[in-house]
């Protein structure tokens, strides 16, 4: 998923479930941000000690994949949550691999969502929720991957299906696509980069051979995207509620449709160019809530990390030095990592250790 979920669908559910716009602003903003915290490491003041936080990211093509400990601090935790598949789910075999294998709406996913609820009163608790429901939500787009360097990720056969002729295409691609597809499958198979950008389309119908030569059902990436809305949904009323197993109201079936018809009918491969759709109905009251379009900016000026470093800041900017103000203590990009920090801790050490799972 790219930020027309993570960041616009976040938001639009955020406010059907009767969030104000600042607060469905910081929840979508957060979960966005999972995708562009890419820098890790010390921010250095001049005045006062260090700030040690982890990056959510790294780019697919990044020199630390080939790292173990950096794809557990990264892929596994935020982005490829372990679905703790066993034999008897997918003939793979009860191996650590497959219990690694991203599983849509896992039973680890719920019990990652219920330690977010009960930690809502925190002075960070709705940036921790954006967290939480960015992790929540690529349970189902990055299903059947693993956030692991290992032969389970290698695909090939990649085909999309023409909506005009139903006939099924390989997909066409840029270049630099194909180049990195070949790299990515021969020596890089990591999370779903095989496929590359095809479990992240909205709109898109797609089909792929996995590394055992079976080759899987068509795939309705609308269909994964508006069943992960509805569940979303009702998390976020149960944050509310502060109780993680409540039965709550469901998504609005005019919601639902409004949604749903946005994914399969803004059919732009650019995910700038996505967001910007769904900013423009917001513009245009489609959804009913009055708002205006709200800028997301995930670096340089007006950026949560200019804010809290009150200074515009570089985009690299590890070895740059910050003079500490009040400012950066209830900054919302402080309340961001130290949210990150606890999530991370909690998956890693608590979660999947709870399911047999050692990372």
């Amino acid at each position: 998923m790219q930020i027309d979920f993570h960041y616009d669908v976040i938001y639009v559910l955020a406010r059907y479930a009767g969030y104000n716009r600042e607060d469905a602003k910081i929840i979508a903003h957060s979960s966005q941000y999972v995708d562009d915290a890419e820098n890790g490491g010390l921010v250095k003041f001049t005045n006062y000690p260090s700030y040690y936080h982890i990056r959510t990211a790294h780019k697919i093509l990044d020199k630390d994949n080939l790292n173990e400990v950096a794809n557990f601090h990264s892929w596994v935790p935020f982005h490829f949550l372990p679905g703790n598949l066993r034999d008897k789910d997918n003939g793979l075999g009860t191996s650590f691999v497959s219990k690694l294998v991203c599983r849509e709406n896992s039973q680890i996913a719920k019990e990652m969502m219920e330690e977010c609820i009960l930690r809502k009163n925190n002075y960070n608790g709705l940036h921790r929720l954006g967290i939480s429901l960015h992790v929540y939500a690529d349970t189902w787009a990055h299903q059947n991957f693993v956030g692991i360097f290992d032969e389970i990720n290698r695909t090939k056969n990649l085909h999309v299906i023409n909506e005009k002729t139903g006939i099924h295409e390989k997909i066409i691609m840029k270049i630099e696509d194909i180049i990195d597809g070949t790299i990515l499958d021969e020596f890089f198979p990591i999370g779903h980069g095989t496929v590359q950008k095809a479990p992240d389309l909205p709109y898109l119908k797609w089909e792929y051979t996995n590394y055992l030569g079976d080759k899987s059902e068509v795939i309705d990436n609308s269909n994964r995207f508006i069943r992960a809305a509805k569940e979303i949904f009702k998390y976020l009323k149960r944050y509310q509620i502060g109780d993680a197993t409540a039965i709550t109201e469901q998504l609005p079936l005019e919601a639902e449709e409004k949604i749903n018809a946005l994914f399969q009918n803004i059919t732009q491969e650019d995910k700038q160019i996505r967001h910007e759709q769904w900013q423009m109905r917001l513009d245009e009251d489609y959804f009913g809530f009055h708002d205006e379009a709200y800028p997301y900016i995930s670096y340089g000026p007006n950026s949560w990390k200019s804010l809290a470093m009150n200074t515009n800041v570089r985009k690299n900017d590890n070895n740059d030095k910050y003079t500490i103000s009040e400012a950066f203590l209830s900054s919302d990009w402080k309340k961001f990592h130290d949210a990150v920090k606890e999530h991370w801790d909690f998956v890693i050490n608590h979660l999947l250790p709870g399911h047999g799972v050692i990372m």
